[in-house]
């Protein structure tokens, strides 16, 4: 039975799959036989018994994967033109395009889930542009309908509602392939959000408020919403939302939803600009030897031409950094470079660039928010933490909305420590200790106060040259990258104050809505890496890290004030543009 299903699926009639109803139509108007007879049986098999068609398919009995993926595609095609097809022409469209569209969903995220070779024949073949064009198409032919100015019968217009909620449900299982994906990381996002925030749209004033699968399909697609790329296609959509929204009551939980993505487009929209970027420079005694000027964006960027994944202002700061860090990493950032290419999934300098610029952008908005919150104390002081927390993710804001500490810096390094690549261990520790020196130094005049509800909290000193320490993670395809971010403050920040709270935050909200490119802080120094467990023992002390056996090579050791670790012998290339 695998093997006729297997073959009925894969056979071509005029260059086309062969598309049949099930059986003759009743007069049940909901009658599964407008389902398509191979969907339908295809979908029985994926559901009953998955393992053994996912084997079959493997096997290549009746046809190899690739095969069988491709004739799946061409079947999804012709769900734009189902209802032509004279086989089916006597059955009510919703109810052809329903089944059918369910059947092919599920069959495929079915044999997609209990075996990865098949997940990734899919994803290599654009499984999820495919499924989400074709399912945008259907949602906007259907939203045309039910706005258009002659949709004046009742019940057709119920039914088109009707319609358009049961097949959006499915639009958040495409997008949930592209966060298990290694391939094409960025064409799938932006190609995933394209077609799925044209789906939202459509669906926006039609589904209820308690409906949450448009929160749960929105909900995936934000953390992809921090790259240039896909930035512009999500502001789009939402602008479309905002629009759609706009006769729904204030009370809408929907319009709040996306009244607040739309809040906090502006600043990133600006910041993709490169004139509004700060240049980086990866040694990390930059700001030593290079005036930070008003103007960083003029700034020379070369990278290393071998490994491509640092950048440098100058020859002489690449050699600074080459003696003190780079020589240990040149060779495992080259290997991991060609595997992101031959994946075509690269995160380039641009990208973490514009990740630096958008992180530090969002810091500045969190601080403003901690200094509201201080409106009655009248002081500007922060609280001694990293404000770093792994478990969030940048959005549309900073989501620490909590004005509470982060980790401290010992407890920081032991937590991350494990999950960072081995040639990276040195600048990590370097960036923590720099963290952690400048604590040190602020803690000189640190006092206990009051927080109200009878809890105290201990503030350090805050002004020009105090440091910030941030890690938040961006959603790329199947990995998360990780982004450690350390900041210095070159001006003195405003104390928001008002009659209320109210008018105290207003001015915050303003000031978060300035010329982005006044930023009050500079970047001293930046670090992206993917997720990883490493199984190697750890020495801690003094919160800075020394590494054991499986560190160490047969060169010199290398130092950052008190750090040292053994590094393989490499020589250092020419830079590049």
């Amino acid at each position: 039975m695998l093997d006729v299903a297997i073959a009925w699926w894969t056979v071509l009639y005029n260059e086309s799959p062969v598309v049949y109803p099930g059986r003759e139509r009743s007069h049940n108007a909901n009658e599964d036989g407008a389902g398509d007879a191979a969907m339908s049986i295809m979908h029985k098999l994926a559901k009953e018994n998955p393992k053994a068609i996912s084997k079959a398919i493997i096997s290549g009995r009746m046809c190899d994967l690739q095969t069988f993926v491709e004739r799946s595609l061409q079947r999804m095609w012709c769900m734009l033109r189902i209802k032509q097809i004279s086989h089916l022409v006597d059955y009510p469209e919703a109810t052809v395009e329903n089944v059918n569209l369910r059947s092919l969903f599920l069959m495929t995220h079915t044999l997609m889930l209990t075996d990865p070779r098949i997940h990734d024949a899919f994803m290599k073949k654009q499984a999820s542009s495919v499924y989400l064009t074709v399912l945008s198409s259907t949602t906007g032919r259907l939203y045309s309908r039910i706005t258009s100015p002659g949709s004046t019968n009742i019940s057709n217009r119920r039914d088109q509602i009707h319609h358009i909620n049961e097949i959006v449900d499915l639009a958040l299982l495409p997008v949930q392939w592209v966060a298990s994906t290694s391939f094409r990381a960025r064409k799938n996002m932006v190609e995933a959000t394209k077609h799925a925030m044209g789906v939202l749209g459509d669906c926006i004033q039609i589904l209820d408020e308690g409906e949450v699968i448009f929160e749960s399909i929105f909900d995936q697609l934000k953390p992809y919403t921090p790259n240039r790329k896909v930035f512009p296609i999500m502001a789009a959509g939402l602008s479309t939302m905002g629009q759609r929204t706009a006769t729904l009551p204030d009370s809408s939980a929907r319009k709040v939803y996306v009244c607040t993505g739309l809040g906090f487009t502006w600043g990133w929209g600006e910041m993709l600009v490169d004139e509004r970027q700060e240049s980086l420079c990866d040694n990390m005694k930059h700001k030593d030897r290079v005036v930070v000027s008003e103007k960083t964006s003029d700034l020379p960027e070369r990278s290393c031409s071998r490994c491509h994944s640092v950048v440098y202002c100058s020859v002489e700061c690449q050699s600074e950094d080459w003696q003190t860090f780079h020589r240990a990493e040149c060779s495992h950032m080259r290997k991991q470079y060609k595997d992101c290419k031959r994946r075509q999934r690269q995160y380039s300098y641009r990208d973490r660039k514009l990740h630096v610029n958008l992180l530090r952008y969002c810091f500045e908005s969190n601080d403003v928010c901690l200094r509201t919150a201080a409106v009655n104390r009248g002081t500007p002081e922060l609280y001694q933490a990293t404000l770093a927390r792994r478990n969030t993710q940048i959005v549309f804001k900073d989501n620490d909305i909590e004005p509470g500490p982060g980790d401290e810096a010992g407890v920081y390094l032991q937590k991350v420590l494990p999950s960072i690549p081995l040639h990276l261990h040195g600048r990590f520790a370097a960036i923590v200790s720099i963290f952690s020196q400048a604590v040190e130094k602020a803690r000189v005049g640190e006092r206990t106060r009051a927080r109200g509800r009878g809890n105290n909290m201990k503030f350090i000193n805050n002004g020009v040259g105090s440091i910030r320490l941030v890690e938040k993670f961006f959603r790329y395809g199947d990995e998360d990258i990780n982004l450690v971010l350390l900041l210095e403050q070159a001006k003195t920040l405003p104390l928001f104050t008002g009659g209320t709270v109210m008018e105290a935050d207003r001015a915050a909200d303003e000031f978060t809505r300035r010329d982005v490119g006044e930023t009050h802080f500079n970047i001293i120094s930046s670090m992206a890496y993917t997720w990883s467990v490493i199984l190697v023992v750890y020495n801690l002390s003094n919160d800075l890290m020394a590494s054991t056996g499986s560190a160490r090579r047969k060169a010199k050791p290398m130092s950052w004030d008190g750090i040292e670790w053994q590094p393989p012998e490499e020589r250092m290339v020419p830079l590049g543009y």
